[in-house]
């Protein structure tokens, strides 16, 4: 889950999200036209979830089995201390081939029983380089163990409030010591600086997919779903499916869309599963292990 994404950090960054705001034409052709230059020639669509709380491993199995009868590959950010707890159910998903990504050690999320809203109790941004370190080392520990290789990927917890240029170098610096070759850490503007997958600050980073009619915001489960003050409606998230499948049309898209949720917040939406459906007929279903390599050539 990523509740919070930090204003503007950078002019550059000021100006593409003030483009985005203004025609989000301006940034789909954009973000089409570098894909095109880094030797994109297909669209490929990513899928994965960020399991935060207890009750995304409740449901978890049953959105995965959905999902594969699809012919989507979800990959999975789950916070160490979770994973520990919830082994025997991730287990099963790592039997089935299913990607796993470091997402630190610490529970970051809980829900507040008395509102039933998702709390952060846990960012990076309010830690020192010690502390980011150490979290991040103890989540490579335990998931190392759980699936018997060093894993691949990472994602910072509520990584919306990670995002300056100075983090995320840091954050590339630290993975590579530790054997990772990639991230999906950032909000989708970057994805108009860079391209969909690229490599400024040390390894691979992918980048999450924005909503079609408001690319600067990220089309995930917390916005259209869970917000307490969200703007979206039921519905607005297969409506925004469909304007994607526009976009895709107008531009013949290539390039990656990389979309995530949290399996608590749509288990039981039908939209999200429609929504899903609908763009893995535009776009060749892939796992995030294999997004950064799509490039590494």
């Amino acid at each position: 889950m990523n509740r919070y994404v930090r204003a503007a950090l950078s002019p550059t960054k000021s100006l593409f999200e003030t483009a985005s705001i203004l025609s989000p034409n301006f940034f789909w052709n954009r973000v089409n036209r570098l894909a095109r230059s880094q030797g994109f020639d297909r669209l490929y669509f990513c899928l994965s979830f960020d399991c935060d709380t207890e009750k995304d491993a409740d449901v978890v199995e049953s959105v995965d089995s959905k999902l594969r009868e699809m012919g989507l590959l979800p990959s999975y950010a789950v916070p160490a201390e979770l994973l520990k707890q919830q082994v025997s159910t991730y287990s099963k998903l790592r039997d089935k081939g299913a990607v796993f990504l470091n997402h630190g050690y610490q529970i970051h999320t809980v829900i507040n029983e008395q509102t039933g809203h998702y709390e952060s109790c846990l960012s990076y941004d309010a830690l020192t380089k010690k502390e980011v370190e150490e979290d991040v080392f103890q989540g490579h520990l335990i998931l190392k163990d759980f699936l018997g290789e060093t894993p691949k990927g990472f994602r910072s917890p509520h990584f919306g409030t990670f995002q300056r240029a100075s983090e995320l170098r840091f954050l590339h610096s630290y993975l590579k010591t530790l054997g990772y070759e990639y991230s999906s850490s950032t909000a989708p503007v970057y994805s108009s600086l860079y391209g969909p997958v690229f490599r400024k600050f040390g390894l691979w980073e992918v980048p999450v997919t924005g909503t079609a009619s408001r690319p600067r915001e990220i089309y995930d489960s917390w916005s259209f779903f869970c917000a307490p003050s969200r703007r979206w409606k039921d519905g607005d998230y297969y409506k925004e499916a469909e304007r994607l499948v526009s976009v895709i049309k107008k531009y013949q898209l290539v390039g990656l869309l990389n979309c995530y949720a949290d399996p608590s917040q749509v288990w039981n939406r039908a939209e999200f599963f429609d929504a899903m459906a609908l763009l893995s007929k535009h776009a060749e279903s892939i796992n995030l292990d294999q997004s950064f390599s799509l490039l590494d050539r």
